[in-house]
């Protein structure tokens, strides 16, 4: 991983294919204004103790290959999510009370911008303990699990459907027995995370997130086969065109 640093969190090796693609993107990305960067820094710190807090433990008992091979890739991809999770916490009109009030104070009383920079930054500091512990696991172990499932798409997308549908099946109960190092550490996270679900967990990731991977997983797959089709077709095929073709 790269060090952080005032303009950008860490990221992966810049070896890494994940690094050149995150600086592809962050080409099109303002850098955020001078007085955000310790908002920032503050936001990307909380973050990555948590996951040092929460997600190795679970790793290091999680068999199969890709982990140890692409653990700076799932990190980083880890840590993304896990940043848009918290981001959603904090301005849920049904999160905790004590994120909800001081973020709901700073849009209603006239405080000077840099006075709530520093209070904003106070409080992301302060996540560790305004949020339970059993939160930050089950957030971070969550995003680590969305974040393997990327990096092991990016290899069997390209073999079709059944591929993909084989690995949104690992997160399920009815996950298969006979797995791939591969796929290995996927289905270990899963349980992991479910092993003291209650039951409206347990409802939600079965009638939520299982059908919302699946969809992904297929999509993944399919955006696949059509890049692939362009790219061996001779003929310069409109946008438009395969959009279309995609959504039919």
């Amino acid at each position: 991983m790269t060090k952080a640093t005032p303009q950008r969190p860490a990221r992966p090796t810049p070896a890494s294919d994940a690094a050149r693609r995150a600086a592809a993107i962050e080409a099109f990305i303002a850098a955020p204004p001078p007085d955000i960067v310790p908002l920032r820094i503050a936001f990307c710190g909380m973050v990555a103790k948590q996951f040092e807090a929460h997600v190795p433990t679970a790793l290091a008992s999680a068999p199969g290959t890709v982990i140890h091979a692409q653990y700076a890739e799932i990190r980083f991809i880890a840590e993304m999510y896990a940043r848009a999770c918290y981001s959603m916490l904090l301005v849920s009109a049904n999160g905790p009370a004590l994120l909800r009030l001081p973020v709901q104070a700073t849009a209603i009383l006239p405080w000077p911008r840099g006075l709530a920079i520093r209070l904003g930054r106070a409080l992301l500091t302060s996540l560790d303990w305004l949020l339970p512990r059993a939160l930050h696991r089950q957030l971070l172990l969550t995003s680590t699990l969305m974040g393997t499932l990327d990096v092991v798409l990016d290899e069997t997308a390209s073999s079709g459907e059944a591929a993909v549908l084989r690995i949104a099946s690992l997160i399920s109960r009815e996950a298969p027995t006979s797995q791939l190092p591969t796929e290995q550490p996927i289905a270990r996270l899963a349980q992991t995370i479910r092993r003291y679900e209650s039951a409206w967990q347990s409802d939600f990731w079965e009638t939520v997130l299982q059908p919302s991977v699946r969809n992904y997983c297929l999509a993944e797959a399919l955006a696949v086969a059509h890049a692939s089709l362009i790219c061996q077709s001779s003929v310069i095929v409109p946008r438009w065109m395969v959009c279309r073709q995609a959504n039919a």
